[in-house]
């Protein structure tokens, strides 16, 4: 038994490092007339950030209903998209707490998909109250997972 304890170590640190892609592309400093390359997780959060804000104004708009459905259908399959690739923690951590971490920020974007299937439900059934509920619900888990998962430094405004 005391010889499987670490061969089971180094398969989770093994298991960790398979699930924490580099997310360095998106850390690097432009130079010169560079555009900065994104990382895969940064893309697909991006267009959910801007589904967020063509929501905003017109979630509770009826006559938009179906330009918001399919609004948040695509958020959602961007946050699923996003599922395996998760960020590098923001300190070092031991082989344990690196796949808590990894499993912290699953169930995180699970939060989301389903918060977004919960929208797109309310918005088919011409539930607009609930649909802005479900809105403002939003903007509580995108605030959480960023204050968990993405650097101060790498927060836009």
């Amino acid at each position: 038994m005391s010889r499987r304890l670490p061969l089971l170590t180094l398969a989770i640190a093994g298991c960790a490092l398979l699930f924490l892609p580099t997310t360095l592309a998106s850390r690097q400093e432009p130079a010169g007339d560079e555009h900065e390359e994104e990382s895969p997780l940064a893309q697909h959060m991006e267009k959910v950030d801007k589904g967020m804000k063509a929501l905003r104004r017109t979630v509770a708009d009826p006559a938009k209903a179906a330009e918001n459905i399919a609004l948040a259908r695509g958020m959602k399959d961007s946050v699923l998209a996003a599922l395996p690739l998760t960020p590098q923690p923001l300190q070092p951590l031991d082989a344990t707490q690196t796949v808590l971490w990894r499993i912290g920020f699953e169930r995180k974007l699970l939060g989301v998909a389903d918060a977004l299937l919960q929208l797109e439900q309310a918005l088919v059934e011409g539930r607009f109250e609930d649909a802005k509920k479900g809105y403002e619900t939003l903007t509580k888990l995108k605030k959480e997972g960023h204050d968990t998962y993405v650097p101060p430094e790498e927060e836009e405004g």
